[in-house]
């Protein structure tokens, strides 16, 4: 780890030597010195994989966190792109999905045009660019129309090649409990353009949003998978649960043996 320090300046290092930051939430970064001449060197540490990929029981491994953290409380909004970045790298870290959608919600209203070209970003898989409907959600709380006009913006431009992309955008419109944008998603469905594995059918979607109390079609086959595949799923899904029911005795870290007895690194076996 002698190297890892050797890589930053005086300034950066002390983020090196805090505690995991949901243990001092008042910890305010402007307070320690940071500024924006120091972004460069806060982009290089989020994304820092020696950091990244340390022993969550080494100090130094939080550096990266309290990095992103700068970088939201500084509003610095060309780090979004290689932040998001990461979660196609670390793809089943649930730190990531606990953390990104906050520290960009810092950002403010700043974050949504850079979220948005991301969202848009055809260059990028669908559930690459999925990585930005959380944050986009996050902030909805505080900027809700200009987030549901991005999102129902998608949805009308949604073709049948990226329905994994509008059912999780779906989702985010009933997170938000967003009734007004109903025409929009009744729309989509109807193009035959949303995934029903991720929101569900138009019904559902429907009862969700508090639209209506029940279905008036039978449910349909969600998984679009013949009976003997539905058995062997629900059979995965089933030892997922126990799964889940062994870890929840105890804390895992990241880094700990998986309690299921693959001998793998919990973060590279059941947390996926």
């Amino acid at each position: 780890m002698a190297d890892l320090i050797m890589k930053y300046s005086e300034q950066l290092k002390q983020l090196l030597t805090l505690r995991e930051p949901q243990q001092d939430a008042s910890l305010n970064y402007s307070s320690l010195g940071f500024c924006v001449t120091h972004v460069d060197e806060l982009i290089r540490m989020a994304t820092d994989p020696e950091l990244l990929n340390a022993d969550e029981g080494n100090i130094s491994f939080w550096g990266a966190v309290h990095a992103w953290r700068a970088l939201g409380e500084l509003k610095i909004t060309r780090a979004i792109v290689p932040m998001l970045d990461l979660r196609e790298q670390y793809s089943f870290d649930l730190l990531f999905d606990e953390e990104f959608p906050a520290v960009i919600a810092l950002m403010g209203k700043s974050a949504i045009p850079e979220l948005k070209r991301y969202l848009f970003d055809e260059n990028r898989e669908e559930v690459e660019r999925s990585n930005a409907l959380p944050c986009l959600e996050e902030i909805g709380g505080a900027y809700r129309q200009e987030c549901l006009s991005i999102i129902t913006e998608l949805l009308q431009e949604t073709r049948q090649d990226c329905k994994i992309l509008a059912g999780l955008a779906i989702c985010v419109l009933v997170e938000l409990e967003a009734t007004e944008t109903i025409e929009t998603i009744r729309d989509v469905f109807a193009r035959d353009c949303v995934d029903i594995g991720i929101p569900g059918d138009i019904e559902d979607v429907e009862i969700a949003l508090g639209l209506r109390s029940k279905r008036d079609t039978p449910a349909p086959n969600y998984n679009f998978l013949p009976p003997e595949m539905t058995q062997t799923l629900e059979r995965l899904l089933e030892l997922e649960e126990s799964k889940s029911d062994a870890q929840s005795n105890s804390k895992v870290g990241r880094n700990d043996p998986c309690p299921c007895g693959s001998g793998k690194k919990y973060k590279k076996c059941c947390l996926h």
